[in-house]
């Protein structure tokens, strides 16, 4: 992959957990290389009984070390994955608890997006390309738009 960067996205939403893993050009152009998902049910957990519970915590972990290997296969290591969580994990009463086991157990480190980015996110789906954003709901959104923010800042 010269003059290009692999980056990698996961977002946890409140019906799924989604990957993608772009090639970046250093003109800001990128190329999706890879990309998974698997539904869970945080939303249920989350919007019935106000946290998460443990059997889906268990869950989310065992995606997430799935995930972390495929990304070694691309050299992207967790600490360099771009975690992002919206509306279940932003409401949930135990989310500082489970954002800490997902970086104790996976080494992934979780940015909760607010609701005003999310919003945000939301607003620009229209214009997202189709094929690079696995799952059909809004909230991979904010997968596309860290994986843009990542070509522009080079990181």
């Amino acid at each position: 992959m010269s003059g290009q960067k692999a980056l990698a996205v996961v977002e946890v939403g409140s019906t799924g957990i989604r990957l993608i893993v772009a090639a970046v050009e250093a003109s800001g152009e990128y190329r999706v290389l890879d990309h998974a998902g698997k539904p869970v049910q945080l939303g249920r957990d989350v919007f019935v009984s106000g946290s998460v519970s443990r059997a889906s915590m268990l869950e989310v972990i065992a995606v997430l070390r799935g995930f972390r290997e495929l990304l070694r296969t691309y050299g992207i290591e967790p600490k360099d994955a771009r975690v992002i969580a919206t509306s279940a994990l932003r409401e949930a009463d135990n989310r500082d608890t489970f954002t800490d086991r997902i970086a104790l157990q996976t080494g992934f480190s979780v940015d909760i997006v607010e609701d005003i980015e999310e919003n945000h996110l939301m607003s620009r789906l229209p214009d997202r390309p189709q094929a690079f954003v696995p799952g059909a709901d809004g909230e991979a959104a904010c997968a596309h738009e860290r994986i843009e923010r990542s070509a522009t800042s080079g990181l």
